[in-house]
């Protein structure tokens, strides 16, 4: 199978660092690895972070994968308002796919571009080939009060998104619950939804390796304390945690010391 690959899930301002951008770059990786016999054409916005040299070994290595960049004016930013350069783009973009002759698109994150010059969008009329895409969940309309109805451009920019996704001929979720969701509140087909699940870095989150000397010697001389560590938007529930913590008894809470909080990029 040949399968063009969208990047911009790993090129994104917002969500590069942050979980998606882990997600896709994981995703996309182990394609490259484990199921080489097919052909992967790894397609970059030209405009964001070149993330070529990510996949430098691969691209090295094994002839079946390549690199493309589509380009287009500029900005292509929802905020910006350039809706010639985003028309054009649209153009650009879905001829570049066009002219990739794949069996099929992944796009690994298709709700950017509000802010930054990611654009994801396609022209569905011309575009020759079946999409698929990763789906990871409905937080902003799900919590309308929070992301939605206090930014009604964001909330225009969010539904139109929305509306597109309905095109593509599947939805790769990350979990149950966000099959759920996309059954439930985009009522798409649930035969178009898989669950493909997450799931964690044992390369990293793996509790046999021996810890660095020097951080086992950085614990001891440090109090106690809990540490979350994530973003500090209200569904987090840092507050209900904070008023635990409050609730509990005063031996208790000093002895663990204090909570750190590191707020995620």
């Amino acid at each position: 199978m040949r399968i063009a690959i969208d990047l911009q899930g790993i090129q994104s301002e917002g969500s590069r660092k942050r979980g998606i951008g882990r997600y896709s770059f994981e995703i996309i990786n182990n394609l490259l690895n484990y199921h080489k016999n097919n052909e992967y054409i790894l397609v970059s916005n030209w405009t964001m972070e070149n993330v070529r040299h990510e996949f430098s070994h691969q691209l090295e290595n094994n002839k079946n994968i390549s690199f493309v960049e589509w380009y287009s004016p500029t900005p292509l930013s929802f905020i910006s308002h350039k809706k010639v350069n985003r028309e054009l783009a649209k153009l650009l973009r879905t001829y570049t796919y066009n002219c990739l002759h794949a069996d099929i698109i992944l796009v690994t994150s298709f709700l950017e571009g509000f802010s930054d010059n990611c654009f994801t969008e396609f022209d569905f009329d011309s575009l020759e080939t079946p999409i698929i895409s990763i789906f990871y969940d409905l937080i902003p309309l799900l919590n309308p009060d929070l992301y939605l109805n206090l930014n009604p451009e964001f909330s225009k920019y969010y539904s139109n998104k929305l509306e597109c996704m309905r095109n593509f001929d599947a939805l790769l979720a990350i979990s149950q619950s966000s099959s759920d969701e996309a059954i439930k509140h985009l009522h798409i087909d649930k035969t178009k939804i898989f669950n493909i699940s997450s799931a964690c870095d044992k390369a990293i989150f793996n509790k046999s390796i021996n810890n660095d000397h020097k951080l086992k010697d950085f614990f001891t001389k440090v109090p106690n304390f809990l540490l979350y560590s994530g973003a500090g938007d209200p569904r987090k529930n840092l507050n209900n945690l904070l008023k635990a913590f409050s609730l509990l008894p005063v031996d208790y809470q000093n002895k663990r010391g204090r909570i750190v909080i590191s707020q995620s990029d």
